[in-house]
Order: C-alpha cells, then sequence, then structure tokens
C-alpha cells in the first residue's frame, strides 16, 4: 500500500473460495470483496485485447486503474489465472472471459505466445506453457462449448512446477463446474497450435 494507491494482482481474487468462505462463514464482506473484484477486472483491461495486467495499480482517488511499474504491463504468468479462476467461480459471462479467449483464439498465432505486451502489442518471442496452454483450451472451451476436459494438457505436458499447476487447475475448474461432456470436444489445443 502506498500513499496515493494500491498495487493489486487480480489472480489473487480466488471467486469460488470467496464464495465458499462466504457460504461457510457467513458475512456480507465476502460477497462485496467477489463484487469488488469484480468490478475491477471489468476496469483493469487494456491494450488491443483488452486483457488484465499481471500487476495493477489502484489509485486511491477516482482516477482509473492502469499497469502497475516496474513490473512489465504484460498478461502473463499472473494474469493468466483471472480467466482461471472467474471460471472456477462460475463467472462465465464476464467480458474479461470474452477478451482473453479472442487473444487466445486469435488466429495469426503459428503457436500460442506466452505473453503480450499491453502498451506495445509485442507478444512473447517463445510458446506458452502447457499450464497457459490448458487455461486458454479452458478459457475458449467456456466461449465457444464444452467437450470431455481429457482434451486438455496433460501434466506430464508441463516442463516446470507453475505450469503442473495451471494444468491441474484447469482440469479441477472443468470438472468441478460440472461441465465434462461426453460429446467430442469442440475445440482443441494441442503443442501449442490451434486446432483446424
Amino acid at each position: 500500500m502506498h500513499a496515493d494507491h494500491l498495487v493489486v494482482n487480480l489472480s489473487y481474487w480466488v471467486y469460488g473460495a470467496l464464495r465458499m468462505i462466504g457460504e461457510a462463514f457467513p458475512d456480507p464482506a465476502w460477497q462485496a470483496l467477489r463484487e469488488g473484484g469484480l468490478q475491477l477486472a471489468r476496469e483493469a483491461r487494456f491494450g488491443r485485447w483488452g486483457l488484465p495486467p499481471d500487476w495493477l495499480r489502484v489509485p486511491m482517488d477516482a482516477r482509473s486503474p492502469v499497469p502497475a511499474s516496474p513490473w512489465p504491463p504484460r498478461f502473463s504468468w499472473d494474469a493468466v489465472r483471472v480467466p482461471l479462476h472467474l471460471i472456477w467461480g462460475g463467472h462465465l459471462q464476464e467480458p474479461v472471459l470474452r477478451a482473453c479467449a479472442e487473444f487466445w483464439g486469435d488466429p495469426r498465432w503459428r503457436s500460442m505466445p506466452a505473453w503480450v505486451d499491453l502498451t506495445t502489442g509485442a507478444t512473447a518471442p517463445y510458446a506458452a506453457t502447457a499450464g497457459i496452454r490448458a487455461v486458454a483450451q479452458l478459457t475458449l472451451a467456456a466461449q465457444v462449448g464444452w467437450g470431455r476436459h481429457e482434451s486438455l494438457p496433460r501434466v506430464a505436458d508441463a516442463t516446470d512446477y507453475y505450469a503442473a499447476k495451471l494444468v491441474l487447475m484447469s482440469h479441477y475448474a472443468w470438472h468441478e463446474r460440472g461441465l465434462d461432456m461426453s460429446e467430442e470436444p469442440r475445440l482443441r489445443l494441442r503443442q501449442g497450435q490451434r486446432g483446424n
């Protein structure tokens, strides 16, 4: 906390957990915390696709939030959890989900980039990890139609802890939302490539 602003990470709003805590320990503060996070996510969208940044500067006055320095103004390792937590928490109609789906589903990507700079539009010179691809596929599926969660990347596809965690969380979110259907998936992302 600073004298004139807060620095927040929107991926720390775990909407499903906040709902469950509110059910276990009823208090209007839990709902207010959820609603505050949703409102902030609606306001904190930047760049061509309207994506959330990894770190956000929220002024204490009425000015709009902006990406926080000294971090790069990117949608990347932290912000990738924003759509994951929105879906897991049951907030499937939030504009940021549509924005993330449009970014990840952009047909120009030969390989899905690991991040995008929200100021310049420049993308990572390397492909997204299995974890990011899992969250991307979960997000795209929430927008265009669900298939089987077995089509998501597997933990064995991850090369590091964080990617493996995102893969696991994406599988859990898909399963716990009760959206696992027997039909063939309408969308598949393999090895960082867009399906046809």
